[in-house]
């Protein structure tokens, strides 16, 4: 059976309880609360193969911007780029890999090919967004997530995140 998303994402090696943890995790990311690394990491421990668990997990080290992120983010990748992966999921971990990398603009323009392609991909908005912010890019922080605005709908988890990040960039 293959498992989705809460935005009907496939989630290449997930089990259903590991798509409430990612999507839990991922929740806690957008609102910047509670611990998504340890909700992950959870997850984690009983599917290391989990492709966006994992993927999830290294946006989460990069993102915070501590020293050992990209030596994390590395492991995350090891541990998934040889399994089956989505084309969605094969651009985050380009993206992974180059912001490991300190490629921050790369890794940007990846991220925007992932939000153009799938406007829905709330992972790829957020870690977008984060990396507008990062490196001082004013037009992305505004334009991505208006671009992937009329893919969304009030009802949809993290439609509230979206709202938010879209009036962050207007500002």
């Amino acid at each position: 059976m293959t498992i989705k998303d809460d935005r009907g994402h496939v989630l290449s090696g997930a089990r259903a309880e590991d798509r409430d943890g990612f999507e839990r995790a991922l929740g806690e990311l957008q609102c910047y609360r509670g611990d998504p690394v340890a909700t992950i990491d959870r997850v984690l421990d009983h599917n290391p193969g989990f492709v966006m668990g994992q993927l999830l997990k290294a946006w989460l080290h990069l993102l915070g911007t501590e020293p050992r992120g990209p030596m994390v983010a590395r492991g995350c990748l090891a541990a998934v780029e040889h399994l089956p992966a989505t084309a969605r999921e094969r651009a985050h971990m380009h993206a992974v890999r180059l912001l490991a990398q300190g490629r921050w603009h790369a890794a940007s323009r990846v991220l925007e090919d992932v939000t153009l392609a799938y406007p829905t991909d709330a992972l790829a908005l957020q870690a977008g967004h984060q990396v507008d912010f990062f490196t001082g890019n004013a037009r992305m922080l505004r334009d991505r997530i208006a671009r992937a605005m009329p893919a969304w709908s009030e009802g949809m988890p993290g439609f509230h995140a979206l709202l938010s990040m879209h009036a962050f960039g207007l500002e």
